[in-house]
């Protein structure tokens, strides 16, 4: 990133944090920029309302800490990326808890133009140009924590076929949508869940299953590539053959130790382990205006991975509202018809705030994802 995009981003960051930006931006400063010379993230958590913005300016780093009413730490801290699960619910029918953005819930109205869900036309999503593997229904997909606006969206004719919540329970999502069940990590209050609850989501008619959310990062499911194909080993491989199995989701961050390189010690450990995965899934957030980047994340995973398909389960373009709907616009039909190894793909998310400005109706970026 040029050094006047790394000002431009921090003082998006930083105006996010004092409330004084909308809540959709505020949504997508969950989320992780990382490039040359810039590492910015903001994490709300339903439970404990973590809050963390870490930079690679020591200087501007310990700003923000004292801001923040941390103790200032001028060591590099690496960026805190994607949904932290804090608690299970214990039931099904319990929506799981979920990571949220606290500013998305503010009463102050975005600036957002919207659209009523139900005036969404039911598009045929195009398979042209995908894999002969790609699952029936199209790329797009809806990544989310609450069942109930996925169900709306989904009741609407909106364009999504598949849909996953960082959980091996859907608690409460429709029928007519597939569910990907997912095993967040190897903590005890997820591994002791995932033997009934894929069970159950099988026997519903899932056909995918999502290996652990991060194990390259330390504020996710921080796993080692070979203690995370060990995992894999005793709790995903018995289920190959009865569903299609993803590898580890893995960031795009390019620090020593985590994403690409991160993946590439998977693989090779995979290799003497015995791990089954039949696709590769990536993240990605990046800055509006490193579109490339994104398409040259998804070729080296595509590549480590030996030509396997590969899911793109969270993404989301980082800059203002008319930047990230005119990425979208601009990239959505590389998705869907250039990359024909992409199976499929989710923005972050389905939620008030970033693809929705209402329960009931689409915000730009969600017009822009399911047109």
């Amino acid at each position: 990133m040029h050094s006047s995009n790394s000002i431009a981003a921090i003082s998006t960051a930083l105006l996010a944090l004092s409330g004084s930006v909308s809540a959709a931006n505020v949504n997508r400063w969950n989320k992780w920029v990382k490039s040359q010379d810039v590492a910015t993230s903001t994490e709300w958590v339903t439970v404990y309302e973590t809050q963390t913005v870490t930079l690679k300016s020591a200087s501007t780093q310990k700003a923000v800490y004292e801001n923040l009413g941390h103790a200032a730490n001028d060591d590099v801290v690496p960026p805190i990326a994607t949904t932290l699960v804090t608690q299970v619910a214990p039931a099904a029918e319990t929506p799981a808890a979920t990571v949220e953005n606290a500013a998305a819930e503010d009463s102050q109205s975005t600036e957002e133009s919207s659209v009523n869900i139900q005036a969404v036309s039911n598009a045929a999503s195009s398979s042209s140009g995908s894999s002969a593997q790609v699952p029936s229904g199209g790329k797009r997909g809806y990544a989310y924590n609450d069942a109930n606006l996925v169900n709306n969206l989904a009741s609407a004719g909106t364009r999504g076929s598949w849909a996953y919540n960082w959980d091996s329970a859907s608690n409460g999502l429709a029928n007519g949508v597939e569910f990907v069940p997912m095993l967040w990590g190897d903590r005890p209050d997820h591994t002791n869940r995932w033997a009934s609850n894929i069970e159950k989501s099988l026997n519903d008619g899932a056909t995918h299953i999502l290996s652990f959310n991060e194990p390259d990062h330390a504020a996710q499911a921080n796993l080692s590539p070979e203690a995370a194909a060990a995992a894999h080993v005793k709790y995903i491989n018995p289920y190959a053959g009865r569903a299609r199995i993803g590898a580890p989701a893995i960031t795009n961050s390019n620090l020593d130790g985590e994403g690409t390189r991160w993946l590439k010690k998977f693989v090779s450990a995979c290799e003497t382990a015995g791990c089954k995965f039949d696709f590769c899934v990536a993240h990605w957030y990046s800055p509006a205006d490193q579109a490339q980047s994104l398409i040259d994340h998804l070729n080296e995973v595509h590549s480590i991975c030996n030509n396997k398909p590969v899911w793109l389960t969270e993404f989301a373009p980082l800059g203002n509202d008319q930047q990230n709907a005119e990425f979208l616009n601009n990239n959505l039909n590389r998705l869907d018809n250039e990359l024909s190894y992409l199976e499929r793909y989710s923005y972050f998310m389905v939620s008030v705030g970033s693809l929705m400005s209402s329960t009931t109706s689409l915000s730009t970026l969600g017009q822009a994802f399911f047109n």
